[in-house]
């Protein structure tokens, strides 16, 4: 824990000295997860969802400061005091409360909390029928923010699915949160259970598309039928809502997909523009302003999102990643140590280091890194090989990669670094025809983050055939160049 909080301090440019404490002059907030009271233990999901949604409506109101939910689900079946908490999270109040389920009927109670002497500030309970749960989510969110900001704000419009539609949808997204193929596949049916109880719920719809997307990211099934049926999804949602930030959102990703990267920046700001502290949008603002080579703004949005979720791995991922790309080495370092302070087996921030010790030139620790955590079949261990000067392990790992998924824009790099150009243009073109947006990772200045024997990485991707075929998924320098943000 030591790690995790010494990581935050460094992320948020907290010196050695000062205070982790609230800032009193900003009212900010985490709800923590509800307990459930429920007699039947199967209701979790029910009472978690209840939670999300909460913290999904605060965040709409610009005059809190929200924490997003990975963060907050983290203290999920503990007992620490609200005051740690509070510190932990940089929050001044807390958000606590009980679900009761039985049948059709429904008991919450609720309580604000302050993070500095504990004090209760606001409790209430509620007894209603399943039917009036957003109603009376939307009371609790009038309430709260009242208290916080002394405005009498009207909670915005949401749609209200019929009580079984909800219900499905909060099963299908305790499977989406898993985030892996398994995790898209087994939540797409809950989500069209959902659409056939309520065909006018849009959220639904969206949800089915992100479990779509997530098979296409996770897995090697066929591509354009995910594609296309993420894309069929999306078109129903905002034909129902049109502003609806997850379908649009969805949206911005497909168009990403399909190489259309103006088209999902321009979605992408059209949903901050509404809701600007949106968690979701910042991670995709994360990385389409990488590939639009705004590193700069991918930074500020990394910052923001360790702020937003301060205990979440993911926020810290995403800033070791564009410390590293902007030569910010020390503060890859730590953003990366917090991170496998956490999770120690996590996976991308393994392959992360790698990089950056290739960069800091520690090619001895790297491969003894590389051996103990198992990662001799690592495209990113391509680095570490070449900058030791064994070309045999490079062309190894290319053959297994190649093996195993022809696709993976990764190969590019080992072909790159044992110079063969046409090995690049083969593993780059079947990754533009199989829509792997990630191969933008090799396009901008990660490919100069290493120096081998004196040539930097990025030469091979400079040269004239692989600018002509990055062309087709607007990936090429004149391409880039282009965007607007």
């Amino acid at each position: 824990m030591d790690a995790l909080l010494l990581g935050i301090r460094h992320c948020l440019n907290i010196s050695e000295g000062a205070s982790a404490e609230p800032d009193t002059k900003t009212k900010s907030i985490a709800v923590l997860p509800f307990v459930n009271m429920s007699s039947d233990p199967e209701q979790e999901y029910f009472v978690d969802g209840i939670t999300e949604d909460l913290i999904d409506r605060l965040s709409r109101y610009s005059s809190l400061r929200v924490i997003a939910r990975t963060s907050s689900f983290y203290f999920k079946n503990q007992t620490e005091d609200v005051r740690e908490i509070g510190a932990r999270l940089s929050v001044t109040h807390l958000v606590e409360g009980s679900v009761r389920r039985v049948g059709n009927k429904i008991r919450v109670t609720a309580q604000l909390v302050r993070t500095d002497d504990g004090g209760h500030e606001w409790s209430e309970r509620y007894d209603r029928e399943l039917e009036d749960v957003f109603t009376l989510q939307d009371e609790i969110t009038k309430e709260v923010t009242h208290r916080l900001t002394d405005l009498l704000i009207e909670p915005t419009a949401t749609y209200h699915p019929i009580p079984e539609a909800y219900d499905e949808y909060l099963k299908g997204q305790t499977w989406l949160r898993k985030f892996s193929y398994l995790g898209g596949k087994r939540a797409r049916p809950f989500f069209d259970r959902a659409i056939k109880a309520d065909p006018s719920y849009a959220e639904a719809y969206a949800a089915a598309a992100s479990a779509s997307l997530m098979e296409l990211l996770m897995g090697v099934e066929d591509e354009s039928e995910l594609l296309e049926s993420a894309a069929d999804y999306i078109d129903k949602a905002l034909t129902l809502d049109n502003h609806l930030a997850s379908a649009l959102l969805g949206k911005a990703n497909i168009s990403w997909s399909r190489f259309d990267n103006q088209g999902a920046l321009d979605l992408l700001r059209d949903v901050l523009d509404r809701e600007p502290d949106l968690y979701q949008a910042l991670q995709t603002a994360g990385d389409l302003y990488g590939m639009a080579g705004r590193w700069d703004l991918a930074e500020q949005v990394a910052r923001k999102l360790v702020r937003l979720d301060p205990v979440n791995i993911g926020s810290y991922t995403i800033l070791g990643w564009v410390s590293l790309v902007l030569g910010r080495l020390e503060e890859a370092q730590e953003a990366m140590n917090t991170v496998l302070s956490i999770e120690p087996e996590h996976t991308a921030t393994r392959f992360n280091m790698l990089a950056l010790m290739a960069r800091q030139g520690r090619i001895n620790e790297a491969l003894t890194f590389i051996e103990t955590c198992g990662l001799q079949e690592c495209a990113t261990a391509c680095l570490v090989y070449a900058a030791a000067g064994r070309r045999d392990e490079v062309e190894r790992v290319v053959a297994v990669l190649e093996t195993h998924s022809g696709f993976n824009p990764w190969i590019a790099m080992g072909y790159a670094l044992l110079g063969d150009l046409d090995g690049v243009l083969r593993s780059l073109k079947q990754a533009i025809d199989n829509h792997v947006s990630l191969i933008f990772h090799l396009t901008g200045p990660f490919h100069e983050c290493v120096d081998i024997d004196g040539a930097k990485l990025g030469l091979m991707f400079d040269s004239q055939e692989v600018q002509e075929l990055l062309r087709e998924a607007n990936l090429d320098k004149e391409s880039i160049r282009r965007l607007r943000i």
